[in-house]
């Protein structure tokens, strides 16, 4: 009984959701009686406790950096480059596999490197055909297959293949043959939670809109900025938006002038009227250079190559995406940073997707020195959730109550500065004078 691939193991959650996708299989059966089984209809427990940002966190590089605004920040590159390093890593295998699909990559029998297109080749058919892997559990393996795994476990022909796996083993084993063939295919669940997270550290949106994000996030294009938001907010634009905005939306094209003047204001106004309740994100406009822009189109094209394996269209609205061995194409929904990281600074305690969104709300603070600018940057109208979930750090709330206190000194100074109001508040001449 095979876990989801974004659980622990020995805990609630990990056990709750082992079971479902027990219970999914059995119903995926063919000729059996199993009734369908849907995951909403299990209810997991979420976990509470104090979040801290990372740049309080006792990192070794954090050696000698002064300040905590510096700590912060350098905590936040360092997931950011993590992620980045290893989504390319994950990228490198695609592009290794779509070019010897596409037979732009030189394979022969005299190397061995040829049953490497036999076997994606076979993997792509799968997906293509059933929606799954070949080495789903529900798929039995070819014969014919089962015996070219057994020549692929040589590392030196994917090298010789120019396919540097990073095993330390000569021989592989088979999971590892059956996750590279994946990688090769289409985007994995690990490369679409790096995605996420360089989108968290960019953007400090919470996770569940993020990985929520529509097929097609880019709302608008100018020539210097980049309009993204979810999905609701998307639809809450287009039924705002005039003919013309909506006909350069549609086209793809950069916005510009009269056009690009109406479209900020259809964006302005729907942001103030679509989360009245401040209990939401998602919205950001970014500039066209930024790195995070580029992640996601790059993401974006792995994706577009498996969308033909989703059979029964379930994602076809759905931004994250990905391939897995075990039950066909999924949306991601992950909620783990730490089991992603391959022992680099994800890996470690602390790193979380409230861990990094509270560090660039607080950076954000520090930037503006304004909770009411941070609120907007956050998508929020007002402070009842960031305050006790993110902005609640004991230099903050300090920073806060002296504001308090000189806003209340200065009113006290401004009402006492008439001598004849004290007799109405009760004030006797020595406390007026204090």
């Amino acid at each position: 009984m095979s876990r989801a691939p974004n659980t622990a193991a020995l805990t609630v959650r990990g056990y709750a959701y082992t079971t479902a996708n027990t219970l999914e299989a059995l119903g995926a059966l063919p000729d059996r009686r199993y009734p369908q089984y849907l995951h909403s209809l299990v209810s997991v427990p979420r976990a509470v406790g104090k979040v801290s940002t990372l740049g309080r966190l006792q990192w070794p590089e954090f050696e000698g950096v002064n300040g905590i605004a510096a700590r912060e920040r350098l905590g936040l590159n360092l997931v950011r480059q993590a992620a980045v390093a290893e989504f390319d890593r994950h990228e490198r295998f695609f592009r290794f596999g779509q070019d010897v699909l596409a037979g732009r990559a030189t394979m022969t029998q005299a190397d061995g490197t040829s049953g490497i297109r036999t076997l994606l080749e076979a993997e792509r058919r799968s997906w293509e055909t059933t929606g799954r892997s070949q080495f789903d559990p529900v798929n039995e393996v070819s014969p014919e297959i089962a015996a070219l795994l057994a020549d692929l476990r040589d590392i030196r022909i994917w090298e010789a293949a120019g396919l540097s796996i990073g095993s330390r083993m000569a021989m592989l084993k088979d999971f590892v043959l059956h996750n590279v063939a994946l990688m090769c295919c289409g985007p994995t669940y690990h490369a679409s939670m790096m995605v996420a997270v360089v989108f968290c550290c960019d953007t400090g949106w919470n996770r569940q809109p993020i990985l929520g994000l529509p097929r097609n996030p880019f709302i608008f294009r100018t020539r210097s900025e980049c309009g993204i938001a979810t999905s609701a907010f998307v639809e809450s634009f287009k039924r705002r938006a005039d003919h013309d905005v909506l006909a350069y939306l549609e086209s793809a094209s950069p916005v510009s002038g009269l056009a690009e003047e109406r479209m900020r204001g259809e964006w302005d106004a729907t942001i103030n009227d679509y989360d009245r309740t401040g209990g939401s994100d998602g919205i950001s406009i970014m500039d066209r250079t930024a790195p995070l822009l580029d992640v996601l189109n790059r993401y974006q094209k792995m994706t577009d190559v498996i969308r033909g394996f989703d059979l029964g269209r379930a994602y076809e609205k759905d931004f994250f995406v990905y391939l897995a061995r075990s039950g066909g194409l999924f949306r991601s929904d992950g909620r783990s940073i730490r089991e992603n990281g391959r022992g680099s600074v994800l890996a470690r305690d602390g790193v979380s997707f409230q861990s990094l969104r509270k560090t660039y709300l607080f950076l954000r603070v520090r930037e503006t020195g304004s909770v009411t600018a941070t609120q907007t940057i956050a998508g929020h109208t007002s402070g009842s959730v960031l305050m006790p979930h993110y902005l609640n750090d004991a230099d903050i709330t300090a920073e806060l109550d002296r504001s308090i206190r000189f806003f209340q000194n200065a009113c006290q100074a401004l009402i006492l500065s008439d001598q004849s109001i004290r007799v109405h508040i009760g004030l006797t001449a020595v406390e007026l004078v204090h």
